[in-house]
């Protein structure tokens, strides 16, 4: 009789301290997946490989349940090194008449310091890069290195002016699961056709001269991912994919091109180029 007494009293000790870690899991104390799996197992066998992928769907699970990771899709997963691409060198010059041993093909606007006048030009598709199916899991993120150098100089006669110059890159998503027609633009409400174009932040150079002045700038920088050009999230909520939709976006080939709007004032040349580092998760 004591000994039924006494396993009684272990079991409702052990369901009392099981309900207890239940109460402070998401709170203080929450097992790490690895303790909740046993030791991962060879990483180089099937099984291994197995258990970790069941230890990357359990972490997300976690993540989603907590909800204070802000992107549970791609938590605890690893980056992947998905490729590189450059632009060419848009000059500006004055002239943009094609010199003596110039490829033709090179890229140049027209630029003038004497007048107040912005001028603007687009060159499109100047880089591109196609990434194979499964590249990645439910992210495409970038590493955005714009590299300017200009000339500004004031010569209309007036004080005070203000020179800038912006490179406004863009990127043209194509992908076989945006063909569905019911699936819009959510700026202008026209189909989507296969393809999204997504704009990045722009590099801008600015400086205030009076006349006769001149002065030279350069900016070299990075601007590095944060939500992606391309998440599952925004698919499903922005876009209006299904889930499923989503799904096969990154289960696809996706070609990415690259854009390059330029305006300029008060620029008497310069030259500027984009390049890129693509990452997944």
């Amino acid at each position: 009789m004591r000994k039924l007494i006494l396993t009684v009293a272990l079991a409702a000790s052990a369901a009392g301290s099981c309900a207890f870690a239940k109460d402070v899991v998401g709170e203080e104390f929450r097992p790490s997946v690895k303790e909740q799996l046993g030791e991962l197992a060879d990483a180089n066998t099937p099984a291994g490989r197995a258990e970790a992928r069941m230890e990357v769907k359990l972490a997300a699970q976690a993540a989603r349940e907590l909800n204070d990771v802000g992107d549970a899709d791609s938590f605890g997963r690893n980056v992947r090194w998905l490729g590189f691409v450059s632009s060419p060198l848009i000059m500006l010059r004055q002239d943009c008449s094609l010199l003596p041993g110039e490829d033709p093909a090179r890229l140049c606007m027209t630029v003038s310091p004497y007048d107040q006048a912005t001028r603007y030009a687009e060159f499109r598709d100047v880089a591109r890069i196609t990434l194979p199916p499964r590249s990645a899991h439910s992210m495409l993120c970038h590493w955005f290195t714009p590299s300017v150098q200009v000339t500004f100089a004031n010569y209309t006669g007036f004080d005070n002016r203000t020179a800038r110059m912006t490179l406004g890159p863009s990127l043209t998503v194509e992908n076989e699961a945006l063909n569905d027609p019911a699936l819009v633009d959510p700026d202008s409400g026209e189909p989507l056709n296969g393809k999204m174009e997504i704009g990045i932040s722009s590099a801008i150079l600015s400086s205030l001269l009076d006349n006769g002045e001149t002065t030279q700038q350069r900016l070299t920088s990075t601007r590095t991912c944060v939500g992606g050009y391309v998440n599952k999230r925004a698919l499903v909520e922005v876009y209006g994919l299904s889930e499923k939709q989503a799904r096969q976006f990154f289960r696809n080939a996706t070609t990415v091109r690259l854009n390059l709007t330029v305006s300029a004032n008060g620029v008497q040349d310069g030259g500027a180029a984009q390049a890129i580092r693509f990452v997944g998760d």
